[in-house]
């Protein structure tokens, strides 16, 4: 229960910090919040107990950096469909 729970504080913190990004007014602070997500994001992949793993890590952060220009390219579509994913996935 325990285990269980705390991958799903995981998976909070990082679609909070996803949220973040689209609330910031700078670049700077969006910046900061998509790093903390982006670290929360990649432990999912050992939050094996709500079936997680490594290739749903990575199909997300792919979904958000996987273009030439990175953190750059980012928008509200792509933020919504990474939060989207990580809350299904973990019942949030």
């Amino acid at each position: 229960l325990l285990r269980t729970e705390f991958e799903k504080t995981i998976a909070l913190g990082a679609v909070t910090y996803l949220d973040k990004w689209k609330t910031s007014s700078t670049d700077a602070d969006r910046a900061k919040a998509f790093a903390e997500g982006l670290g929360l994001i990649y432990s999912l992949r050992f939050a094996t107990l709500t079936g997680a793993d490594a290739q749903f890590s990575d199909n997300i952060i792919n979904g958000l950096i996987g273009s030439a220009n990175g953190f750059w390219d980012l928008d509200a579509t792509k933020i919504n469909t990474a939060s989207q994913a990580i809350k299904t996935k973990f019942g949030l």
